[in-house]
């Protein structure tokens, strides 16, 4: 075992130099959902998909996978309904049993926040929606030929 002080390892560096701050900001970006999930999100390419996972995992729900998908891409969806599909997509998240299960959940999730910031130009989450652009960027093209894709390309272009 080598002892830290031998040289065998870089200095520690304190925690406010400016390469320590560009270690924060890369962990965070690591970390946070929209670059975590970017695969796991990726892995469901269509509509029908999406609201079979979600179906699977919303049975005893008042909630259907098409009805929470249809609400999405509704313009007139209220703030309100729009909080609630959050919270669910969350709830799903924790729910979910398979990979693809949480990947469904997952798109639920961003699609809401995308919604929020296609129609009513509200960021619906705690992350600055700027830093999901690529994702939805993706999204857009996974989902390009259903109304999905469109809720993400009209939030990546607000954004």
């Amino acid at each position: 075992m080598t002892h830290p002080d031998s040289g065998d390892h870089p200095p520690a560096q304190p925690i406010g130099n400016p390469d320590s701050s560009r270690l924060f900001a890369l962990l965070e970006l690591a970390t946070s959902d929209s670059v975590a999930d970017a695969s796991i999100v990726l892995s469901i390419r269509d509509r029908s998909e999406l609201a079979v996972r979600l179906d699977e995992m919303c049975s005893g729900d008042a909630w259907s996978g098409q009805k929470l998908v249809d609400s999405l891409i509704a313009p007139e969806t209220s703030l309100p309904e729009l909080q609630r599909v959050k919270e669910l997509a969350k709830e799903l998240i924790d729910r979910a049993k398979t990979r693809r299960q949480e990947g469904a959940a997952r798109v639920l999730y961003h699609a809401t926040i995308a919604a929020g910031i296609a129609h009513r130009h509200i960021n619906l989450s705690r992350i600055p929606a700027a830093d999901r652009l690529p994702l939805y960027e993706d999204l857009a093209s996974a989902f390009h030929a259903d109304p999905l894709g469109d809720v993400f390309r009209s939030a990546a272009d607000v954004l």
